[in-house]
């Protein structure tokens, strides 16, 4: 597939998953945390989807007060509060997930997947995977189109073995 279908296909599943978060009641989140400000916390919001949507970019905290009008501090405080995480741990563990889904369903370099999701140094890519995951980036990779090929020949000599079945669905194994 074309890098740039790929990329726009990419921009669309995240916008799916953006208004499916953007449907979580901000009144229950305040309804819950009664000392929040509604403004901050549909801020925080935003905050969290411009991130999820230009996970590619490096963007600071800096960054982001400037755009939203809101302290770094509130950031900090409301961020951690309403997702149960520090902002930077959050975008690790965002990164590091959004790289394993392309590592186990493309063939994409390990290089150009540190890239698509944020990170401009391939070995401090690397070395944050192994540590989050256990594993290398390319050991997943490895592993996960092993499993993928061993299930394709399989499901070859089935389709040889049923004449009447049209097709199978080849779900990859997600472990992780």
């Amino acid at each position: 597939m074309e890098e740039n279908i790929k990329r726009s296909y990419y921009k669309l599943k995240v916008l799916e998953l953006l208004l499916f978060i953007s449907n979580s009641d901000i009144k229950s989140i305040t309804d819950k945390f009664p000392t929040l400000k509604v403004e901050n916390v549909k801020k925080i919001k935003e905050i969290r989807n411009y991130l999820i949507c230009n996970i590619d970019e490096n963007i600071t905290l800096d960054d982001l007060s400037l755009k939203y009008n809101i302290s770094k501090t509130t950031i900090k405080t409301y961020f951690k509060t309403i997702y149960g995480k520090a902002l930077i741990t959050w975008r690790r563990e965002y990164r590091l997930n959004m790289a394993s889904i392309l590592l186990k369903n493309n063939d994409l370099t390990v290089a150009d997947v540190s890239h698509h999701v944020g990170y401009m140094d391939e070995s401090k890519f690397i070395k944050s995977f192994k540590k989050y995951y256990g594993l290398t980036p390319n050991q997943l990779h490895t592993i996960t189109h092993s499993q993928n090929h061993k299930t394709t020949n399989n499901n070859k000599n089935k389709t040889k073995q049923k004449k009447n079945t049209l097709f199978f669905i080849n779900k990859p194994n997600h472990t992780l």
